[in-house]
């Protein structure tokens, strides 16, 4: 799951964004504003939370709106939308990989803006330097239970 992630990031930042991605180490992670979104199997639930900068998402929003100060609803638009191409491309090349068993993928969700600090246990955390800025990607999973 990580590498599809991943993957995506760095597709989405190069390829759409023409900005030089990388995967790099462990950084504090404040000023940011956060969305998640999910997919899902029928055996288990993965939940992603991409905390992206202010600064990295008015680079974002100059480069596909035009706008260099985005205002507070755009940035929180912006955050969403960069959750739902990232985890929507990684859908599509784990539906492939696994000879096309579909996944379900949620609508992404606003989860706000932390100033001092965004500090929540993941199982495992993704981080990428965008040209001189940082995001990173917090990922839980759960088992599914059948109701009967």
């Amino acid at each position: 799951m990580n590498r599809f992630i991943a993957e995506s990031v760095e597709q989405f930042f190069h390829e759409t964004l023409s900005i030089r991605c990388e995967k790099y180490e462990k950084f504090p992670v404040i000023n940011i504003y956060t969305s998640l979104i999910t997919l899902s199997d029928d055996e288990k639930k993965y939940s992603f939370s991409l905390c992206i900068n202010e600064k990295t998402l008015n680079l974002i929003s100059s480069i596909l709106l035009y706008e260099d100060n985005p205002d507070e609803e755009t940035k929180v638009d912006l955050v969403c939308e960069c959750a739902n191409l990232i985890v929507g491309a990684a859908k599509v090349a784990i539906e492939e990989s696994r000879e096309n068993q579909l996944l379900a993928l949620s609508p992404p969700e606003y989860q706000g803006y932390f100033e001092e600090g965004f500090s929540k246990d993941f199982e495992d955390r993704l981080y990428f330097k965008v040209k001189d800025e940082l995001i990173m990607i917090g990922i839980e999973s759960e088992k599914i239970t059948e109701v009967v």
